[in-house]
């Protein structure tokens, strides 16, 4: 199996963590737009590539599409550049979780994607107009209040063989 664990930095946003605890076995893959930033655990790839979004759509779109943007592998795992992973064995951590295809924390704070939504507008981190139109595509949809907010700290995801 290939594993993956993978991170964006773009715009310095953040201080970027180091991991002290790695598993040799797994690829420990950052994209960033910093052509300084150095690693000995990180592979650097930057963010060129992509030259048609906003840096923090950039960011989403390479969180979304791990079948994409990285190398060929079996489970990726995105972590967000402000946490710091601490994975010695990637195996036993995957059957520690019984992990089948998808895996994402709930959210420690807010309990459903309607708060979530207020969230995400009050802090600009979307236009207005386009997570009402996804919640209210949710409403549609009947999922009035069945959504269960995740915190998306961690994505573990199987790539899917086509």
């Amino acid at each position: 199996m290939k594993y993956i664990i993978y991170s964006v930095n773009i715009d310095g946003y953040d201080f970027f963590n180091e991991p002290k605890i790695i598993d040799k076995n797994v690829r420990y893959i950052l994209f960033t737009d910093n052509k300084d930033f150095k690693s000995e655990v990180w592979e650097v790839n930057h963010v060129d590539f992509i030259s048609n979004l906003d840096n923090r759509l950039k960011s989403r779109y390479i969180k979304l599409n791990p079948n994409i943007v990285l190398p060929n592998h079996d489970v990726s795992l995105w972590v967000d550049h402000t946490f710091t992973p601490k994975i010695d064995n990637f195996e036993t951590f995957l059957n520690s979780i019984r992990f089948k295809n998808i895996s994402i924390y709930k959210h420690r704070i807010r309990n459903c994607i309607y708060d979530e939504g207020k969230k995400v507008i009050s802090v600009k981190k979307e236009y207005e107009s386009v997570v009402n139109k996804q919640l209210n595509k949710y409403i549609s949809e009947g999922y009035l209040d069945l959504m269960v907010c995740m915190k998306q700290v961690l994505w573990l995801e199987k790539t899917l063989k086509v």
